[in-house]
């Protein structure tokens, strides 16, 4: 059936690539390269969904729950793949803010001219 291995193709490219959006978030790579690697798993995905939306319309009701299933799966692991790739970009991002904020504060801190002393010291001690 070639709609079966349309699809099939589609979803290894899916998972190839899932795996790839996986290590780089386990590698601590950089936003720019996971939101690159997430679009990608984004456009994979649609992929399969239209390559399985073509091979249900040719099968029978039996089959069709079975495919459905299948559909289902890879929603499932795609999704929580998407949830915890927006969940990194969001921490990098709230990071980023954070080390920025540290960093002005610790130049504000260097530039600030010493306070003067306007007390007198005592001349003599008792």
């Amino acid at each position: 059936m070639d709609a079966k291995k349309a699809r099939r193709n589609a979803k290894s490219s899916l998972t190839r690539r899932s795996n790839n959006l996986y290590s780089m978030i386990e590698n601590n790579r950089p936003v720019e390269e996971i939101t690159e690697a997430l679009e990608l798993v984004e456009i994979d995905y649609k992929t399969v969904v239209e390559k399985h939306e073509a091979l249900v319309e040719k099968v029978d009701d039996e089959e069709f729950a079975k495919e459905e299933k299948w559909i289902e799966d890879c929603r499932e692991k795609t999704l929580i793949l998407k949830f915890r790739a927006k969940d990194y970009i969001l921490k990098s991002k709230q990071e980023q803010v954070t080390q920025d904020t540290c960093a002005e504060n610790d130049i504000a801190k260097k530039t600030q001219k010493p306070k003067k002393i306007t007390e007198k010291m005592p001349t003599q001690l008792l």
